[in-house]
């Protein structure tokens, strides 16, 4: 199953504070919920997992991450991901682009694209609800940047 999704949210912080927390995975991870990098293989390759509940039903990936591309000037990144479920009933890979862009106000407007494919069990559920939990977990994501964006490290 293929799933493209589109997502946009704005903040009031400063594009080169929100630029400096989604630019780096280790910072970044921690508001993806269900999600945690496990080691950092090179450069621009890290392992990690993540865990998504779907109603009654839950999936738990393991895989990889990898910054394909980082445009610092423009404000964008691409990753590539690719992971299978722990109990061996399927896998998904995602391909995310990522843009900001500055506001006249001062703000930042953030702009996500992924492709997901996903094989197995979790395509079995259906897009409608997988549609459902993309948009919960966007949500998280979006509440979890704002949160860290508001108290900086």
């Amino acid at each position: 199953m293929a799933i493209i999704l589109e997502k946009t949210f704005c903040t009031p912080a400063p594009i080169e504070d929100v630029w400096k927390l989604l630019s780096d995975p280790m910072r970044v991870v921690t508001c993806v919920p269900g999600a945690h990098i496990t080691e950092k293989i090179n450069g621009d390759s890290y392992k990690g997992s993540v865990r998504m509940t779907m109603g009654p039903s839950s999936a738990s990936f393991e895989g990889t991450i990898q910054i394909v591309r980082i445009d610092e000037k423009a404000r964008e990144i691409e990753i590539l991901g690719r992971g299978k479920d722990r109990v061996g009933k399927g896998s998904a890979s995602l391909k995310m682009t990522g843009k900001l862009r500055s506001l006249p106000d001062g703000w930042t407007e953030v702009t996500g694209v992924s492709e997901m494919n996903v094989v197995g069990l979790l395509a079995q559920i259906g897009s409608r609800v997988f549609s459902h939990v993309a948009d919960f977990m966007f949500n998280e994501f979006t509440r979890n940047v704002q949160e860290r964006l508001a108290k900086p490290d």
